[in-house]
């Protein structure tokens, strides 16, 4: 794994010995998600769920007590096996965008682009998340405090990931 800040830009590289279909849909259909899309002890729940162009997904990750933050996910590319784009927000339950609960001057969006290319049987995956639509404020705040907790999350994320693709293919 290769996780890199540059400004403006948080980008990570990670391989999985899976056909790049596989590793997709591990990122677009619930059952797959339900899988690894959460830290360890949390419970990951739909409310909203429409992986297409123009589409939502709106989910709550719950901590162990009980506490929860609710995400927003409005796709905007999905190109299987290859690509899958959408714009990230902290919402509350019916999908109002708010400010990130653990860091309010982050941007209210973020723009997320996932890249997918196989190779004799191993998918590279390409991850880059950007500000969007931000306010100067947003953007310093996101390249001030892209720090150990969101490389950290993407990192324990991309993990999860791994031990789930795996998993499936045992």
């Amino acid at each position: 794994m290769n996780p890199n800040l540059t400004e403006n830009v948080y980008s990570l590289n990670r391989e999985f010995k899976a056909p790049a279909s596989l590793v997709f849909d591990t990122w677009t259909q619930k059952e797959h998600l339900l899988g690894w899309y959460k830290p360890p002890g949390f419970t990951l729940e739909h409310k909203d769920f429409d992986v297409k162009v123009g589409g939502k997904s709106l989910h709550a990750l719950t901590a162990p007590n009980g506490w929860k933050m609710w995400e927003l996910h409005r796709y905007q590319e999905v190109d299987k096996p290859k690509k899958l784009s959408y714009i990230h927000s902290f919402s509350n339950e019916q999908g109002e965008i708010t400010a990130n609960p653990q860091s309010p001057n982050w941007p209210k969006q973020t723009l997320i682009t996932i890249s997918f290319s196989e190779e004799a049987g191993v998918t590279k995956v390409s991850f880059e998340l950007t500000p969007h639509e931000a306010s100067e404020e947003e953007v310093q705040a996101f390249n001030e405090s892209l720090n150990a907790n969101t490389k950290g999350g993407w990192t324990m994320a991309f993990d999860n990931l791994a031990q789930y693709i795996n998993s499936l293919q045992n």
